[in-house]
């Protein structure tokens, strides 16, 4: 994971309480470039409690490449196994999109 300064104000594009404020992106951007049958950058706004949600180690976060859409599990709870780089699943497809993660 890697974060650069931007110069404009965006909003976190992770998942956030709906009942809450979604908060700025603190001028932290999240990139990572996927290869699968192809090259994908991926840009992402993210706000600085996501930043060390990811940075905890607790949480796991799964990130939708197709849509966006993200969802957060509990790291020890979560049927997900093994060691991702940055506590990060870069899922092909979810529920959002009709494929399944």
């Amino acid at each position: 994971m890697s974060a650069e300064k931007v110069h404009e104000t965006y909003k976190c594009e992770l998942w956030h309480d709906p009942k809450e404020e979604v908060p700025n992106a603190d001028n932290f951007i999240l990139q990572k470039v996927v290869t699968q049958d192809g090259c994908v950058h991926i840009s992402v706004a993210v706000c600085q409690e996501c930043i060390d949600y990811l940075q905890g180690g607790e949480w796991l976060l799964l990130y939708c490449v197709n849509c966006g859409s993200s969802a957060w599990r509990i790291k020890e709870l979560s049927h997900y196994s093994g060691e991702y780089e940055n506590n990060i699943v870069w899922c092909p497809h979810c529920p959002h999109c009709g494929g399944i993660n």
